[in-house]
């Protein structure tokens, strides 16, 4: 399979995944990829939906020599791995693969720091958040990003399940900032500190998917998208 080409089908994958299960797109995939972004010898496998991921995968393992990251049952089927050169072939040409791409870097664009003292930010002054809020109560919103600071008085209280891509082991503790930036936009509560959140009652999900660096992997990407399609009715997400 040409690289470009299975590449850029992996960027539309995540796209439509992430407007499927209503993620605000805070990870963005390099719409171009380049060789640069490649992350040697590792991909995403793709499987026909038909498939069991775990069968397939544990054979390839043992068949094949794959060392395997990630597993995606929801929403998709498939898993993330490494896979020895000589095999790659093999692997593709497997008739219950749909198709392989080379997995890649993904980073934030930039990294935003809060306030000490209470804000109203723009974007929530010009929808009247302040004064016609729409608390939320009881939503799930899933922050698919570097995670949330998890103890930060502004956001604890409505932070209500984890789940870190990064270092699997690990709560998903923000140890860049973005993503906690991003929850005190969505849901930091009223109180004498940081900002004014849109929805302050929703429950926020932290789902790390990138480093301290601000920088993951499509595999780790689709691991996060996959969670939160499995976890979607549990916590109303």
């Amino acid at each position: 399979m040409n690289s470009t080409k299975a590449g850029l089908s992996v960027f539309a994958l995540i796209s439509t995944l992430a407007l499927g299960a209503g993620i605000a797109g805070a990870v963005s995939p390099n719409a171009s990829p380049k060789a640069s972004d490649v992350v040697p010898d590792q991909y995403i496998v793709v499987l026909n939906d038909n498939q069991n991921v775990d069968g397939v995968a544990d054979e390839l393992v043992q068949t094949k020599g794959l060392s395997v990251e990630h597993r995606y049952g929801t929403a998709l089927k498939g898993f993330s791995a490494k896979i020895p050169s000589g095999k790659l072939n093999e692997v593709k040409n497997d008739p219950r693969v749909q198709f392989v791409s080379e997995d890649r870097i993904v980073s934030i664009a930039s990294h935003l720091s809060g306030s000490a003292v209470q804000t109203l930010p723009t974007g929530i002054n010009r929808i009247d958040a302040d004064i016609n809020p729409n608390e939320a109560t009881g939503v799930g919103v899933a922050v698919i990003d570097t995670g949330i600071d998890l103890d930060h008085p502004d956001l604890k209280a409505n932070i209500s399940a984890n789940k870190n891509c990064v270092r699997p082991s690990r709560a998903a503790k923000d140890d860049n900032g973005h993503g906690s930036h991003v929850a005190g936009t969505i849901a930091a509560i009223n109180n004498t500190q940081g900002v004014i959140g849109v929805a302050s009652q929703a429950k926020l999900i932290a789902v790390k998917v990138l480093n301290s660096a601000g920088s993951g992997t499509w595999g780790q990407v689709i691991c996060g998208i996959d969670w939160v399609t499995a976890n979607a009715a549990a916590y109303n997400i």
